[in-house]
């Protein structure tokens, strides 16, 4: 029997435990190549991953300080980037992903003089690409990557697959992997992240969702081969079809207290930063609700993202008590909420399938759960309008420049092109026909809410990305 190639899974934070450590992919991976885990996750991950510590070893991620030189040249490109791509795309939200604000004198000079060279090189592409190629050339020389060429030294993957381009620890993961001549793998992690010019340190191959997705490359990155960009689908929609995840009916209801007779609607969050006045919203939806015929009026249950602990809804859930709220169930390494130290349980997959499974239709701000909720063919309502404040809420500088309608511009709504997929929600007094729609929905919408699904998650995401991945991965 030949020996298997060896797989380095290198998992930089807890955004891709979920796809890849949690689902079906990590097991038919494991019967195909000798896998090397490496993250520096609480070591209550073992008892969450889809295989038993015996099939894997368990590679700790050195720690990485980023050269100022380093910095400055990935800071720049990244802003030349977002300005080139603004241009070219004539969408200026695209440069909404640039938020650097700092109060220190030293840290402003240094982002201004980002900015400045930045705005040099988005002028002409081949700058931005001649300076990218200086850029990864020069890396490969920086003595901070020598830990990481340790590690591939260490275990001597033959390939080795990072599960989110878009971080930092990629820089000398993938330029070690260059020099030591491994062949390297990035996925692409979400469906709004190609314009968003995070790709630090790039790699032989990509996998994308879908065939629109790979398409992005053409406008974003056409320096780089199509032909090692390679469409796969993702692990992240595959637990929908997974139907022992799925509770009965009665159980669900019963679990979170709910009426069976009545529809549930589920109120799903963002981050604050994506939409700081989700608890104004779930206020006037919980409040027009009201107003429905007890027999009807929608049960709500409020999912806040997972890098939210809830506590801004905690006023709104005092006043309207008949709001469930359904907590992600994930571990935290510390006390910090961001992504990079949390990660999910395998009962968050399960909470999160029965929510899109039994719930009626799923309303927040643009967000990808339209499409988790389009795989039961369940409506989406997004949220168009701004929210009354109280006169005596003391907003902060990003309250006080947020707008709902920039959302919609962001360049990952254009894929909607000529579809209507979603309903909207445009004044807080639409709330109450919710339950019309859910009653008696718009065949069109329907449909092109399932041409939409279909255009952005790909033709392998709902049942077949892990065998896909597996596959792509053997071809190497």
């Amino acid at each position: 029997m030949p020996k298997k190639e060896t797989l380095l899974i290198f998992i930089p934070d807890g955004t891709g435990t979920k796809n890849y450590l949690l689902s079906s992919f990590i097991q038919k991976a494991s019967k195909e190549f000798e896998l090397i885990l490496a993250h520096n996750f609480d070591k209550a991950i073992n008892d969450e991953i889809n295989i038993k510590p015996s099939e894997y070893k368990k590679a700790s991620v050195p720690s990485f300080k980023e050269p100022i030189t380093i910095k400055f040249y990935r800071e720049a490109l990244c802003f030349a980037r977002l300005n080139y791509n603004a241009a070219l795309k004539n969408n200026p939200s695209i440069l909404i992903n640039w938020r650097r604000s700092f109060k220190q004198p030293l840290k402003q000079l240094f982002y201004k003089l980002i900015e400045i060279y930045g705005l040099y090189l988005s002028k002409k592409y081949s700058r931005i690409e001649n300076l990218t190629l200086k850029f990864h050339q020069k890396f490969q020389s920086s003595n901070s990557l020598l830990p990481f060429a340790d590690l591939i030294k260490k275990y001597e993957p033959d390939l080795i697959l990072t599960t989110h381009q878009r971080s930092v620890l990629n820089l000398p993961l993938l330029a070690a992997a260059k020099i030591l001549n491994r062949k390297s793998i990035s996925v692409i992690y979400s469906w709004d992240n190609m314009p968003k010019a995070r790709i630090p340190y790039y790699s032989d191959y990509y996998f994308v969702w879908s065939e629109y997705m790979k398409s992005e490359f053409k406008s974003y990155y056409p320096e780089i081969n199509l032909d090692n960009v390679l469409i796969t689908g993702t692990p992240q929609f595959e637990f929908y079809n997974d139907e022992a995840l799925i509770m009965n009916r009665e159980d669900y209801f019963n679990l979170h207290n709910l009426d069976i007779q009545r529809p549930v609607v589920c109120y799903s969050g963002d981050d604050k930063l994506t939409s700081p006045f989700d608890p104004n919203y779930l206020r006037d939806m919980a409040s027009e609700f009201l107003k429905v015929d007890l027999n009807k009026r929608p049960q709500i249950i409020l999912r806040p993202c997972p890098a939210d602990d809830g506590e801004r809804f905690k006023l709104v859930l005092e006043e309207f008590p008949e709001i469930r709220f359904a907590a992600p169930d994930w571990f935290e390494n510390d006390e910090n909420s961001h992504w990079a130290v949390k990660f999910p349980k395998k009962n968050d997959i399960k909470q999160l399938v029965n929510l899109a499974f039994h719930a009626d239709a799923v309303v927040n701000v643009g967000s990808t759960m339209a499409h988790d909720f389009a795989i039961y063919n369940k409506p989406a309502f997004y949220l168009n309008y701004m929210p009354n404040i109280s006169s005596d809420y003391n907003l902060t500088n990003h309250e006080k420049k947020w707008k709902i309608k920039t959302i919609y511009k962001y360049e990952h709504f254009k894929s909607m092109n000529n579809l209507n997929p979603v309903y909207w929600v445009n004044s807080k007094s639409e709330f109450s026909s919710i339950i019309n729609f859910i009653e008696n929905p718009d065949k069109t919408v329907s449909q092109d809410q399932r041409s939409w699904r279909d255009k952005i998650l790909g033709e392998f995401s709902q049942n077949q990305s892990s065998y896909q991945l597996v596959e792509a991965l053997k071809s190497i």
